[in-house]
């Protein structure tokens, strides 16, 4: 997958979890990062980055998708 895809079309959950999948954990964390601010009211993308966080930083991602996410997570 290209990310020049992710360039065009930014706010397409699909693209972002397709490219998180090719991705070490590492990598996977920081493109994760970036899908949250593009598309912030994705619960699989915020979870996605929980996941990969320490306990203490998913606890902070957590919490931050419950202010973008009206209906809560």
């Amino acid at each position: 997958m290209s990310r020049k895809a992710l360039e065009h079309i930014p706010n397409s959950v699909r693209l972002w979890k397709a490219a998180v999948e090719l991705e070490d954990p590492e990598d996977a964390r920081i493109l994760l990062s970036r899908a949250v601010e593009c598309c912030p009211t994705s619960v699989d993308l915020w979870l996605a980055l929980a996941r990969l966080e320490t306990y203490e930083n998913a606890r902070k991602v957590l919490n931050k998708a419950r202010e973008n996410i009206p209906t809560g997570i």
